[in-house]
């Protein structure tokens, strides 16, 4: 499925290269769920625990999903709808919430985190802009994220846990950016070659990709000791990929300040 999703927007914001990987010679086993991946989707099924709302289901696939949400949306769009699913040309996504009440309608982002964080803002957007191009007019953008001061007073009680931030304005300044990003990674998509990107700090922010064997085994040998065998080193695994290096052997001893590096 050529489709531009969300999942292939982020990954090809974060690396044009991930996304061709993805579309064209993925991971033989699939993608792995994360800590992290798993712990979103904890965090959407609390989420959709704070409204009365009808959860559209992902299980058999985008098509399905798709074709679900137009049906409700045709029948009379349920004031709240949760993993609502929406295709515009060849973009989709699925989002965690739809509402439309006071505010008009509402776009709501669920993370895990404890902050808005910076790439948020370019994944918010857009859902927003395919949202808005299959015909819903999507007037607020919000995230929403723990809590970091909540307290758990009774089992179970999680009321309180998720907050909303109002992120309306970045993703409206941001809109004709990501839709000219969008133009240009269906171009990557269709490629029938990869792109020539050399392995730097994007192989390991704002996430870790998965292709990072690959890529390090076509720029040579593969390295005996790669530079993310670093512990609790996000930062410097980033600078030392920038800076060309591959493999630990070759770092300099005192370009590790850490006694744990060193």
């Amino acid at each position: 499925m050529a489709w531009l999703t969300k999942s292939r927007f982020i990954s090809g914001l974060q690396c044009p290269k991930r996304l061709w990987f993805e579309v064209h010679q993925p991971l033989e086993e699939g993608l792995p769920e994360s800590v992290l991946f798993l712990n979103g989707r904890a965090v959407d099924r609390l989420a959709q625990t704070r409204k009365p709302g009808t959860v559209v289901s992902r299980e058999r696939g985008m098509p399905a999903a798709i074709a679900e949400t137009s049906r409700l949306i045709r029948l009379g769009a349920p004031p709240v709808m949760y993993q609502p699913a929406f295709r515009a040309g060849d973009l989709a996504v699925i989002a965690d919430v739809l509402e439309t009440g006071g505010f008009g309608v509402t776009l709501t982002e669920v993370k895990s985190s404890t902050r808005v964080k910076p790439e948020h803002v370019p994944d918010a957007a857009f859902q927003a802009l395919v949202i808005r191009k299959s015909g819903i007019p999507v007037d607020r953008v919000l995230l929403a994220h723990i809590d970091r001061g909540f307290e758990l007073k009774t089992a179970g009680d999680y009321d309180g846990l998720l907050v909303d931030e109002d992120v309306t304005s970045e993703v409206e300044a941001s809109l004709p950016a990501i839709e000219e990003t969008a133009t240009r990674l269906q171009e990557v998509m269709a490629e029938h070659q990869q792109p020539a990107i050399r392995m730097g700090a994007q192989c390991t922010s704002p996430y870790e990709c998965p292709f990072i064997d690959r890529c390090s085994a076509q720029s040579g040998a593969t390295p005996d000791y790669p530079v993310k065998l670093l512990p609790r080193s996000g930062k410097a695994v980033e600078a030392l990929l920038a800076e060309g290096y591959a493999d630990l052997a070759d770092v300099p001893a005192d370009r590790l300040s850490g006694k744990i590096h060193q």
